[in-house]
């Protein structure tokens, strides 16, 4: 949007202050080294609810090593948890498993985390050149 919007003539006070901060975040962005091989780490949003659950899940995404997660919880907070994270956009995989007592739930992360940061990097790549 910055990038169509800088090319219309526009008199929006502080433009140049919006504009430096986009650039700004994106060379942040691209100073970042791509994920190596077999890291399974995740950048987490700032999630609305921080209680013990979602700060777990949190945790487990942040995790390098762990491409899935069983928690054993019962059904309410299975129930919070999808809701949270179900339409985080984050791509995870949740499913409940109905052993033992209480059910399990099992997140699982995206198995293409590395190429999407690959795509990522040419997009703000391409969006920092066009802003120069």
């Amino acid at each position: 949007m910055l990038i169509e919007l800088d090319k219309a003539p526009h008199a929006v006070a502080a433009w140049s202050t919006l504009r430096e901060r986009v650039k700004q975040a994106l060379d942040l962005s691209l100073a970042k080294a791509l994920p190596e091989q077999g890291d399974w780490s995740m950048v987490v949003p700032v999630m609305r609810c921080q209680c013990a659950d979602c700060r777990q899940v949190m945790t487990f995404l942040k995790n390098h090593d762990s491409a899935n997660v069983l928690l054993a919880m019962a059904e309410a907070r299975r129930k919070h948890i999808l809701e949270e994270f179900g339409q985080s956009g984050l791509g995870l995989t949740m499913e409940v498993l109905r052993q033992g007592s209480p059910h399990k739930l099992r997140i699982t992360k995206p198995v293409n985390l590395r190429e999407k940061a690959a795509q990522q990097r040419v997009q703000h790549e391409q969006w920092r050149a066009a802003l120069g």
